[in-house]
């Protein structure tokens, strides 16, 4: 598992962090009862970014 993000873009794995980090902002602002209108994007542009990333690195092909 480590070999694909060894192999992964630097701009796949840009991708992969902030994503995980406006989705982390997103679920933080949602548990803290601090409702905001970016709370709901946020998240989903999060997931979005992240999950894209994670698609991207994770569904290649590995050559051993």
């Amino acid at each position: 598992m480590l070999e694909k993000i060894k192999k992964a873009k630097p701009y796949e794995l840009r991708i992969w962090m902030w994503g995980g980090i406006i989705l982390g902002f997103g679920l933080g602002m949602l548990l803290s009862n601090y409702k905001n209108q970016l709370m709901m994007p946020a998240i989903l542009i999060g997931a979005i970014m992240h999950g894209w990333a994670m698609y991207r690195i994770y569904s290649r092909k590995q050559n051993y």
